[in-house]
């Protein structure tokens, strides 16, 4: 129910139209008595005139004296509220009256008496006394016989006429009713005294209160939560100001809460994007208006997703809120820190005239290198790629810098996880979109016209345990451009995966390894192992999955030799996946291998959930162990584990017999490198090998 009237004037209007009510039921009471008191007067006047004319007129009658008779009729006409009087004998003639005109006349033939006679009740035969009123209702009439013994001697007495009488007391009701109605005027007026006085009292005592309180309220509803009603007593309203100032003090924590949310990360406490991107338009306006120097930086955290799928998103969050402490403490002026997604932070900083974007690149990525994540009584190695670029007047925009940014980003992975990269905003932005765009136009054409090649790299046993004339390969893909000159997969692979046309190329080359193995006869028998490399984003393809259990049911040859591989970090970028794409795998009888192992992470707990049968050491490890102890410790700690685990182990970038002969040493089941041999067509594959297993000297081109 809505109520448009203020209560300030319903209150008081209420009070007032009740006293109204009141009064009027007063008057009402008051004038019905006033008029029973007339009645009353009338009554008594009409019977004492009555009284006392009857008594003179029988006087005069008794002594013949009809003028003593009118003389008393003038008398009692002298009394004001006497209105007429007349005196009837038996037989109706009338023979005293206060109009000398009705003397002599019947009584049936004079119109006010035949009103008092149609308004008594009717004549008994004794001629009892009868009154009424007459109308006006302060008109009174009566009837009253004359009687009186007709001789001295004689006790009974006669009826010797009738006397009407009339009276008028209008006059006195009048006055009553100026006497009440001054008094009911008085009465209004102190109704509306005190309806004043209750609204000063309750203006005094509840509506400033309320107007507070209504003030606080509005203040609140518009967010203003400063606003602290000052009501004060003890009584209901003051409590309900007191809740209202605590129900206010507790929206303006939530309020600055939310703000604060609106704005920051609520994990690590930095910036979100939202209010990194507002920043960000600052610093660009500044650029633009004074030409201050400014550096944007994006970092991506490459270790994050395995340490979430490892060890928990509990470990990755401490891991995050740990990298957001590094970046306050590594640049403790920088203009502003953000968390700008799941694994990106970013960082705005303003160059000293001393300073270069490539100084702080380096500077940060050292504390990033130095950085060393424990949890659970591990200890990890966190790699993150940095993307710097300064801002310039012409970008237009905190979204086009953060994408400027990124794509710098995306250049220091590809220059090698950990890694950094500054770059020019124009550059930047345009050349690898055209680039990108151009390997997609490039990729696309030639899946159309069928310019991929299969190209394999020999893989040796390092081992004396394991036969050297056993076959063993991983399959390359190459493309051919339009002039068929062979392009490296480097050259196009990156761009199929950024735009979704890697699926593609993995469909396309599962099939042609199985048409080409299903082909060959000289394959029975001799291929130990064919290893064919997945993208992440092949893992959990149907497709795939039934291409290679048709080819397990029908072609006769054993499932085992065919082992797939994927990246590490593709792997662990969606380890349930992974895990189910695996066991469907291996429930057909093929094998999988897990490829660049040691980039992403220094733990190996990821190990023992996902069933792989070979680890391949990532080459940047391998390559440079017989002058670095670092990664020849490296080497060795995946091959132990490893092989604690169940699993063999194959090395890449093997290039010279010294490294061959270090990771004999070691224990490595397999080597793998250019040094062994190189890729080649793999039409060509059996020829070589044969050749190699027939070469003196083992496998090292010379």
């Amino acid at each position: 129910m809505k109520y448009a009237f203020p209560l300030r004037l319903s209150i008081p209007l209420l009070i007032f139209l009740t006293g109204c009510v009141i009064l009027a039921s007063a008057w009402m009471l008051e004038y019905r008595a006033l008029q029973r008191h007339a009645e009353n007067l009338g009554a008594g006047q009409l019977k004492i005139t009555a009284s006392f004319i009857g008594a003179e007129v029988e006087a005069a009658l008794r002594n013949r004296n009809p003028a003593e008779a009118r003389a008393a009729v003038e008398r009692a006409m002298s009394n004001p509220v006497v209105e007429r009087i007349d005196f009837t004998d038996p037989q109706g003639r009338v023979l005293f009256s206060s109009h000398p005109s009705a003397v002599g006349r019947h009584r049936d033939q004079l119109e006010p008496v035949q009103e008092l006679i149609g308004a008594l009740p009717d004549q008994s035969p004794t001629g009892d006394m009868a009154t009424a009123r007459l109308v006006g209702g302060a008109r009174l009439g009566g009837r009253f016989p004359l009687r009186m013994p007709i001789s001295p001697d004689r006790i009974v007495t006669t009826r010797i006429g009738t006397l009407y009488l009339v009276v008028d007391v209008t006059g006195e009701l009048a006055r009553q009713r100026e006497a009440l109605a001054g008094r009911m005027l008085t009465w209004v007026g102190l109704l509306m005294l005190v309806a004043l006085g209750f609204w000063l009292l309750l203006r005094s005592l509840l509506l400033r209160r309320i107007d507070n309180l209504i003030h606080s309220v509005r203040a609140v509803g518009k967010g203003d939560f400063t606003q602290v009603p000052s009501v004060g007593g003890s009584d209901e309203l003051g409590t309900l100001g007191r809740e209202l100032g605590v129900m206010a003090a507790r929206l303006r924590d939530h309020s600055e809460k939310l703000a604060y949310l609106s704005d920051h990360d609520p994990l690590t406490g930095l910036l979100n994007r939202h209010g990194f991107e507002a920043e960000l338009d600052r610093s660009l306006r500044a650029v633009r208006r004074s030409g201050s120097r400014q550096v944007l930086a994006l970092f991506d955290i490459d270790s994050l997703r395995v340490i979430n799928d490892t060890q928990g998103h509990q470990a990755g969050d401490e891991l995050l809120q740990l990298i957001a402490q590094l970046l306050r403490d590594a640049l403790p002026d920088a203009l502003a820190a953000a968390r700008v997604g799941g694994d990106e932070f970013a960082l705005l900083v303003e160059l000293m005239p001393d300073e270069s974007a490539e100084s702080i690149a380096r500077r940060l990525q050292a504390e990033m290198l130095s950085l060393r994540f424990e949890y659970g009584g591990e200890r990890f190695g966190i790699q993150v790629s940095i993307g710097l670029v300064e801002l310039v007047s012409s970008v237009d925009s905190a979204a086009d810098a953060l994408g400027y940014a990124d794509a710098a980003c995306y250049e220091a992975k590809d220059r090698g996880r950990g890694s950094y990269y500054v770059g020019d905003v124009d550059r930047v932005s345009s050349e690898r979109m055209r680039g990108d765009m151009k390997w997609v136009s490039r990729i696309q054409s030639a899946l159309d016209a069928d310019r991929l090649r299969l190209f394999a790299q020999r893989i040796v046993p390092a081992a004396a345990s394991v036969s050297v004339s056993d076959l063993r390969f991983e399959v390359l893909v190459r493309m051919l451009d339009e002039h068929n000159q062979v392009l490296p997969p480097g050259a196009f692979l990156e761009a199929a995966e950024r735009y979704n046309m890697v699926q593609r190329i993995d469909r396309w080359v599962v099939e042609r390894t199985l048409e080409w193995l299903r082909g060959d006869r000289r394959m029975r028998g001799r291929v130990a192992s064919c290893s064919v490399n997945l993208s992440g984003m092949s893992l959990g393809d149907e497709q795939i999955l039934e291409r290679v259990g048709a080819w397990a049911r029908d072609s006769g040859m054993d499932p085992s030799i065919l082992c797939f591989e994927v990246t590490e970090t593709a792997a662990i970028r969606n380890l349930s996946q992974a895990r189910w794409f695996v066991d469907r795998l291996r429930d057909m009888g093929c094998r999988m291998a897990l490829d660049d192992f040691g980039t992403g992470l220094s733990s190996f707990a990821y190990l023992k959930g996902l069933p792989v049968d070979l680890i391949k050491i990532d080459g940047t490890f391998v390559r440079d162990m017989l002058n670095d102890p670092v990664d020849r410790a490296v080497v060795t700690a995946i091959n132990d584990i490893a092989h604690e685990v169940g699993m063999r182990t194959v090395a890449e970038f093997v290039e010279d017999d010294a490294t061959f002969d270090a990771l004999r040493r070691i224990g490595v089941d397999f080597a793998q490198g250019y040094g062994i041999a190189r890729p080649l067509p793999l039409d060509e594959l059996i020829a070589d090998h044969i050749g190699a297993v027939n070469a003196v000297g083992g496998y090292f081109e010379k």
